[in-house]
């Protein structure tokens, strides 16, 4: 049996706690870009006691590059989601692409 899927390069919109873990799941097999409007990651399990101990909110924010090797990583400001009909038209121009 054959895999049908065999795009090797994954562009993930999007670096919180989903975006992440995707990523990482997916970088041992494929060429993985993150795009994000910050260059780190947030630990938002980590909000309550940064608010009562501040100290502590330093290691709540690690970079991209440090949680994630072997990901790239690229930054979008004001940039909008493709979802939907958009993400449909972008998919059927491109056979690079593969929306899940």
């Amino acid at each position: 049996m054959t895999n049908a899927l065999t795009a090797s390069q994954v562009v993930i919109n999007g670096g919180g706690m989903a975006g992440a873990l995707l990523a990482k799941a997916l970088s041992p097999k494929h060429k993985v870009t993150l795009v994000d409007s910050n260059e780190y990651f947030e630990v938002p399990m980590s909000a309550p006691r940064s608010l009562v101990q501040p100290g502590f909110a330093d290691g709540a924010i690690i970079p991209f590059k440090a949680a994630l090797p072997g990901v790239s990583t690229g930054r979008c400001w004001g940039c909008k989601a493709m979802s939907g009909p958009s993400l449909s038209a972008a998919a059927k121009e491109s056979n690079r692409y593969v929306a899940l």
